[in-house]
Order: C-alpha cells, then sequence, then structure tokens
C-alpha cells in the first residue's frame, strides 16, 4: 500500500491544497522460470542467483500511477467562472454572464 500526501495546486480554481493518495497494488515476485504458470499481471521474474530486489523502480512507477490526472479539491468543484474569476465554490459570478460560445448555441437550441 502506498500513502502519500500530495499538496497540489487544483486545476479549476488554482489554489493550494493537500489531497491524501492511497492506493494498494501486488506484484509477484517468481524465481526461475520453469513450470510457472499464472494470470497475475505484474509478475517479474528473478534469476535464481539473484540475491537482491530492488523495490523501488515497482514503488515509484505505482505511485506515480495512482496520482490522478486531473487534481480537484473534491468531485463537485464547480471551478471558477471565466468572465470575472469568482470562486463558484463560495460566492455567485459578479459578471452575470450568460452568453453562450457561437460554437454550442446550436447544442443549446437542441436543449429548448
Amino acid at each position: 500500500m502506498i500513502k502519500n500526501d500530495k499538496n497540489k495546486r487544483k486545476q479549476k480554481i488554482n489554489q493550494n491544497f493537500v489531497k491524501k493518495i492511497q492506493q494498494n497494488f501486488r506484484i509477484l515476485f517468481h524465481i526461475g522460470v520453469r513450470d510457472f504458470d499464472t494470470k497475475e499481471e505484474d509478475v517479474v521474474l528473478l534469476l535464481p542467483e539473484q540475491v537482491e530486489v530492488d523495490l523501488n523502480p515497482y514503488i515509484e512507477e505505482n505511485l506515480i500511477l495512482s496520482i490522478p490526472m486531473k487534481m480537484l479539491c473534491r468531485e463537485d468543484c464547480k471551478g471558477i467562472c471565466p468572465g470575472c474569476g469568482a470562486d463558484l465554490n463560495h460566492e455567485v459570478c459578479r459578471c452575470g454572464r450568460s452568453e453562450i460560445d457561437p460554437r454550442w448555441k446550436k447544442l443549446k437550441d437542441l436543449l429548448d
């Protein structure tokens, strides 16, 4: 199990926050290559004369893969208003912006 507190910057509202990352992973180490049949995904084959295993690359890979591609403070983050920059999680939009991007107008018309 990997546990890490990542101090990251929110992508929607550009503020720092701490997000706990916890990821379970399993790696199977097998000595020798004879008579080995498994459906495990992560299998590392070791030579019989190998006496040490460096776990760092396996831990590093799993840690990197456990970091979300998009960091949000919470799942329902509303982000910021593109017009006035208001943090929509804590305040109401100040610009009263109701304009729609012309590229999306046809889609909005379908919904009306």
